[in-house]
C-alpha cells in the first residue's frame, strides 16, 4: 500500500484542510479529507497522516511530508483521540 498525505492553510494559523490518497494494490483508490476552520500548516499535515492511520487498514506505514516524525509515534496509539489532541 502507498499513502500520499497533504495539508495546508490559507494563512498561518488560517482556514486549513488535509487530504489523504491511500493506494491499494488491485483495489481502487481511497480518498479522505477534511478541514477545520482555524489551524496551522503544521497541524493539517499531521493529522492527514493520522486519519490515514486511524483508517484501520492493516499493514498502514505513514510516509510523505517532513511533519510526519513530529509526535506521529504518540498520536497513532491514541487512536481518533489523536486528532482532537493535534488540533487543539
Amino acid at each position: 500500500m502507498v499513502i500520499y498525505t497533504d495539508g495546508a492553510c490559507s494563512g498561518n494559523p488560517g482556514p486549513g484542510g488535509w487530504g489523504a490518497v491511500l493506494l491499494f494494490p488491485g483495489h481502487d483508490p481511497r480518498e479522505l479529507s477534511g478541514g477545520k476552520k482555524e489551524a496551522t500548516n503544521n497541524r493539517m499535515e499531521l493529522v492527514a497522516a493520522i486519519e490515514a492511520r486511524v483508517a484501520g487498514i492493516p499493514g498502514l506505514e505513514l510516509a510523505g511530508n517532513a511533519f510526519h516524525g513530529v509526535g506521529i509515534p504518540d498520536c497513532i496509539h491514541g487512536g481518533e483521540h489523536a486528532v482532537e489532541r493535534v488540533m487543539r
